[in-house]
């Protein structure tokens, strides 16, 4: 996001019903039955795009959700500097309900904040951090209110709740503070992972979730992939 003069931060909100729903899923499998499958793949890269850039902004970003935020609306808030979340906010990563791995950016950054930010985790935290993500994401885990979104960690502990949804706006401009205080963007870093003994564990975890009638044998070839 480029710096412009007298520009302190970004408010993402808006004023609907819902702060976001997800994508056009409509839209997207007719581009798959026309087999345009670059224009898929276009979108998507442009919108991994954007959340990079909200992340790593020169200037604080901060979310407002409210209502529904599902799929890309919870994308849009993870990588925010901060979130303002109205206490009825629904957030979760619901694509693998209908088929579907989040494609924004949303695994990744899930995995981070159960990493907790630690820049060189044990294989204890690596692993515990994955098998939480992979919980929440394969059963399209959806939060009933902010303070279980917080419980979920899709927010933080110092993410704020704003009780009256009518001055969730106005609340988020905190932006104006951060930037007061001298916010600075966060330092890039590499992503630790298990590689093929995270994966063998992720496939242990579905199994028994199949087994237990939590998962279909169609959400286990979406795990696979």
């Amino acid at each position: 996001m480029r710096r412009k003069k007298n520009y302190k931060g970004l408010v993402i909100g808006n004023q609907g019903k819902n702060f976001c729903v997800g994508a056009n899923l409509a839209l997207i499998l007719m581009e798959a039955q026309d087999d345009n499958f670059f224009e898929i793949d276009f979108v998507i890269r442009r919108f991994q795009q954007a959340m990079m850039k909200v992340k790593y902004s020169n200037r604080p970003v901060v979310a407002a959700p409210f209502g529904m935020t599902l799929g890309g609306g919870t994308e849009v808030c993870l990588p925010a500097a901060a979130i303002q979340a109205s206490s009825e906010t629904y957030m979760g990563l619901v694509e693998a309900g209908v088929g579907l791995i989040p494609g924004g950016g949303g695994n990744k950054e899930l995995y981070l904040r159960h990493l907790q930010g630690s820049m060189k985790p044990s294989q204890t935290a690596i692993q515990d951090a994955t098998l939480k993500t992979f919980e929440t994401i394969a059963m399209a885990k959806v939060s009933t209110s902010a303070e279980e979104a917080r419980d979920m960690n899709m927010l933080r502990v110092n993410d704020r709740i704003s009780m009256n949804g009518d001055h969730l706006i106005y609340d988020a401009q905190l932006v104006l503070s951060l930037d007061e205080a001298g916010y600075r963007a966060p330092l890039k870093q590499k992503v630790p992972v298990m590689g093929e003994t995270g994966y063998a564990a992720m496939i242990l975890a579905a199994e028994n979730m199949r087994l237990s009638g939590y998962i279909s044998e169609h959400d286990m070839t979406i795990v696979k992939n």
